[in-house]
């Protein structure tokens, strides 16, 4: 449920005051990390904005930079001269749990726009939330927990405009919204809360271009879609809305390259997915669309290192993996897919620091936590593992402020 134009920015130290050219005609400028600043941190002179590319802005030089993900971002330390340049995302995370001190960024790439950067789109504060209303067959969109804006779009059917039983949702990074579709097997994309250049996806059946209870939703950077297919037992994706590059993996079973159920589907940082298995009571690590990074956690059971029925799965700006343990009543977070550092929040009921049948987690970028408590027809927010600052919102019914079934969340910080 991933993701969501996720912007980070990092507090920088300007170490060179010019711009100069390399032999290509490209722009080079050095910069040292600032290592007390990172998510969250009062940009100076220089920010550094994720999206599909990094988008590097020199206000000293006047220079916007634009560089890919995966082609322009190096960096050397200094204290090995001679070091060979590495890409960024190759030799360290970044975020505040894993500070870097003192390494040197080249940025290389054309330069083409002295337009300064738009400060107003740095994460911070309260992002737009996003919740499907299962059983009311609506979206609902608020501007913070307390209800804030409320907005409600859709109702039950199989038409234009509406929806049957919808599940996941996801904001793509133009700010379109995805929905799971789940009982008419089909996805849907539309522009805005208005219903704006709808377009529906899939038909019912397990060939290609049709689905059977799609589940979740999730959208890369770069705008492909990915489907938990879930009474197909696999895992869809197509380039964009027309069906183009459709690619399904996985069938039913429980061994590798096996799905029994697959309900969550996350994109991770490393551009690989995240799943949670239901059926088969655990997490699922992969590649995109590939097997070879096959990696799974979790068994049927309450203990730890086991799930009943887990139905989402996020990974968080930390890195770490959020996961709603649905009919255990709790919340899971792992460091990795190794389950190290288990934590969890929850029990059953209707209380605080208590769900009922969790069915959907996302993260914000100040860490908070947000939960689709299902049959407890609310959204909670908690700053943290140990529930602190739980806030909710919700009541049962089909009017302002209420949900029957909340089931998907999405979190956006798009056009804010």
């Amino acid at each position: 449920m991933k993701f969501i134009v996720t912007f980070i920015f990092l507090s920088l130290l300007l170490v060179f005051a010019g711009c100069e050219e390399d032999n290509n005609g490209n722009n080079n400028a050095e910069y040292t990390i600032n290592a007390e600043g990172y998510v969250g941190t009062e940009r100076t002179s220089f920010c550094l904005k994720y999206s599909t590319d990094y988008e590097v802005w020199d206000e000293e030089c006047g220079t916007a930079v634009t560089v890919l993900l995966n082609e322009g971002l190096y960096f050397v330390r200094p204290e090995k001269e001679g070091y060979t340049p590495t890409r960024l995302e190759d030799e360290v995370g970044l975020g505040p749990e894993n500070p870097v001190v003192n390494l040197v960024y080249y940025f290389i790439a054309d330069s083409t726009d002295t337009t300064p950067p738009d400060t107003t789109d740095i994460p911070s504060g309260n992002p737009l939330i996003y919740a499907t209303d299962w059983s009311n067959g609506r979206i609902v969109r608020m501007e913070e927990i307390s209800g804030t804006g409320w907005q409600t779009y859709g109702s039950v059917g199989n038409g234009v405009g509406q929806f049957t039983m919808p599940y996941g949702i996801a904001i793509g990074p133009d700010g379109k919204i995805y929905i799971a579709d789940t009982m008419n097997d089909r996805i849907i994309c539309m522009d805005d809360m208005s219903g704006s250049n709808w377009t529906s996806y899939g038909s019912s059946g397990d060939g290609l271009g049709q689905l059977s209870a799609p589940n979740d939703v999730a959208v890369s950077e770069s705008g492909r879609i990915y489907i938990a297919d879930s009474n197909n037992h696999r895992i869809v994706r197509i380039d964009d809305m027309s069906g183009t590059g459709w690619m399904a993996v996985g069938n039913q079973g429980e061994y590798s390259g096996q799905f029994y159920y697959p309900k969550g589907i996350a994109i991770k940082d490393d551009g690989g997915l995240l799943v949670a298995d239901e059926h088969n009571h655990r997490i699922v690590s992969m590649g995109d669309m590939t097997f070879s990074t096959w990696e799974t956690f979790g068994e049927e059971g309450s203990a730890l290192g086991q799930f009943d029925w887990p139905r989402d799965v996020t990974q968080g700006y930390d890195g770490k993996i959020y996961v709603a343990d649905t009919r255990n009543g709790r919340i899971v977070r792992l460091d990795d897919i190794s389950g190290n550092d288990w934590t969890e929040i929850g029990t059953e009921g209707s209380g605080s620091l208590e769900f009922d049948q969790p069915a959907n987690v996302e993260v914000d970028a100040d860490g908070r936590i947000y939960v689709a408590d299902k049959n407890n027809d609310r959204l909670i927010r908690f700053d943290d593992m140990t529930g602190s600052g739980w806030t909710t919102f919700g009541s049962s019914g089909s009017g302002t402020g209420q949900f029957t079934r909340p089931m998907g969340l999405a979190l956006s910080y798009f056009g804010i």
